[in-house]
């Protein structure tokens, strides 16, 4: 349960931070979202990497459906001849990584700060 909790948080409070913020900012809102649920680092690390790239999909293919791919296309001619679905997953990869990053740090942060206060147990 807490698992779909710290994803829907980072897909409401990443779709939110995106809309008025730099591309960047994804990856604090999954260092949020895992310093909040006390989760390993690993498993945080995952659900950033679901979250973040299911956000950076969305916009992309919605984009993506409003031009009927032309500009996937046009893009994807500059980075090698990739089409334009490869191109979608590697937004989404991108957007993924970033947050999934963040969200590793913030596990691992909150562990420093339990190691610190001398409780330095892995979370269940």
């Amino acid at each position: 349960m807490k698992h779909l909790l710290q994803l829907i948080i980072i897909l409401g409070l990443g779709w939110f931070v995106q809309q008025h913020s730099p591309w960047w900012t994804m990856a604090l809102v999954g260092a949020f979202a895992a310093f909040t649920f006390h989760k390993r680092r690993w498993t945080s690390f995952m659900i950033g990497l679901i979250g973040g790239g299911i956000l950076w999909f969305i916009p992309a293919y919605l984009a993506n459906l409003e031009n009927n791919g032309l500009l996937a296309q046009k893009i994807g001619v500059l980075f090698g001849e990739l089409s334009p679905n490869l191109l979608l997953l590697l937004t989404a990869t991108i957007g993924g990584i970033t947050t999934g990053l963040g969200a590793w740090t913030g596990s691992a942060g909150r562990y420093l700060m339990q190691k610190t206060k001398g409780n330095d147990t892995q979370p269940k």
